[in-house]
């Protein structure tokens, strides 16, 4: 039998062998990696040198997709993982098999849009090539069985709901690409404990953070000027948050429920502490709240059980109007630390007289 040698082989694209049994070709020791073998023929996956696939791992017996063409992908292939491999078209739609782990490419890919592996449970594993330029809203959202991934530096900025409700996802890598981070981005990430936020994002959405109750700490850039209702709301675990200089504004339920949250420094610029902003901060024992705030809304410290002393440094006509409402239900010993020499303006402004300590 004649053994066709094929030393020269540059790029293949989309093609194979046909009418050739597997014995009856040989291909170099380096092209190896960029064949299989299916019903007696060798296949070649698409353009192998030039471009990296998307490339994902399942478990299950279906994935879904839930919106038709949500990625054109020039040619896919199918790894069942037990030996059967299969090549279709560019489309994804449903990818059925009797059991097992299942491991997908798809070349050509710049997009992933909206609702592309919405409600995936068995996605488990997946590897974004450079090519990708967008992650639509609702990207992989309910994808509870994903556990970290990296954005590649092609990728501007999250959309909205993108990650919500991977409750299994621990980590996740956001390149200097990414400017803003959408609405409900990473809610209900439950198992999520660290995430680092590169200084090119200037805009992190409402509820971006909600419900994350492992997230620990969390450094956010100077570019962000606000932060949107209820970003970090739910946040159990955390216990360290460092705000940026430029920050102007926390949004109504900011911080609402970050139990374990014993302190945090608001820097000096920042105009308006939200509605209902640290609601629930049990572990709050004290606050500075800077000179340059201009508006505390109601319930701000609600339920803070455990303040005991919030430091003002207000003074004559910038002194804000006391609202009882600002501190219902706090602990019982809870003073008001103000300039030396200001009693009386505080109490012309409202102020409880047995609630404010002058200090040096």
């Amino acid at each position: 039998m004649t053994s066709t040698l094929y030393n020269n082989i540059k790029r293949l694209v989309t093609k194979y062998f046909e009418d050739k049994d597997t014995e009856d070709v040989t291909l170099p020791q380096w092209f190896e990696d960029n064949i299989f073998h299916l019903n007696g023929k060798i296949y070649v996956e698409e353009d192998p040198f030039d471009r990296v696939p998307l490339e994902f791992t399942f478990e299950g017996t279906e994935l879904t997709q839930y919106s038709s063409g949500s990625f054109d992908g020039e040619d896919m292939i199918i790894d069942y993982g037990d030996g059967t491999i299969e090549r279709t078209g560019g489309q994804f739609g449903h990818i059925y098999s009797e059991n097992g782990t299942y491991r997908v490419k798809i070349y050509g890919v710049t997009s992933l849009e909206t609702n592309c592996f919405r409600d995936c449970s068995g996605l488990t594993a997946i590897t974004l090539p450079d090519s990708i330029l967008n992650l639509g809203a609702y990207c992989f959202y309910g994808c509870t069985g994903l556990t970290s991934i990296i954005i590649p530096n092609s990728v501007t900025g999250l959309k909205g709901y993108c990650f919500y409700g991977c409750t299994r996802l621990t980590s996740i890598t956001i390149p200097n690409s990414v400017t803003a981070l959408g609405t409900n981005c990473f809610n209900g990430c439950d198992d999520l404990t660290l995430i680092n936020i590169p200084d090119t994002v200037t805009s992190i959405g409402t509820n971006c953070f909600n419900g994350c109750s492992s997230l620990i700490s969390i450094i956010l850039p100077n570019g962000i000027s606000s932060l949107g209702t209820s970003c970090f709301r739910d946040c159990r675990s955390l216990i360290s948050i460092t705000l940026p200089n430029d920050i102007s504004s926390l949004g109504t339920s900011c911080f609402r429920d970050c139990r374990s949250l014993t302190s945090i420094t608001l820097p000096n610029g920042i105009l308006n502490l939200g509605l209902y902003c640290f609601e629930d901060c049990t572990g709050l024992t004290s606050i500075t709240i800077p000179n340059s705030v201009t508006d505390m809304k109601n319930s701000c410290f609600r339920n803070c059980t455990n303040l005991t002393s919030i430091r003002l440094s207000w003074k004559g006509t910038n002194i804000l109007t006391y609202e009882s409402k600002w501190i219902v239900n706090t602990n019982s010993t809870l003073k008001f630390s103000i300039p030396l020499g200001t009693t009386t303006e505080y109490i012309n402004k409202g102020y409880p007289s047995d609630k404010l300590v002058e200090r040096d």
